[in-house]
């Protein structure tokens, strides 16, 4: 499964990304805000997309609704 970490702090990124690794996940793409997030799901399919809820430029919420 390909999955999507969203996230405005590279620190938190980072941490989801290395539990994801843990449990088996190694595909995943990160995005720092909500429409880089919308920009990479209309590039690539993906199984789980984990989302920050306040970020800036696009919040979480409005970038769900995009996508």
């Amino acid at each position: 499964m390909k999955a999507l970490v969203v996230d405005d702090s590279a620190v938190m990124r980072k941490i989801l990304i290395g539990a994801l690794g843990q449990a088996g996940i190694t595909e995943v793409g990160e995005a720092a805000d909500g429409q880089l997030a919308v920009a990479a799901v209309s590039a690539a399919e993906y199984g789980l997309i984990l989302m920050d809820w306040n970020m800036p430029n696009m919040l979480g919420i409005d970038a769900v609704k995009a996508i």
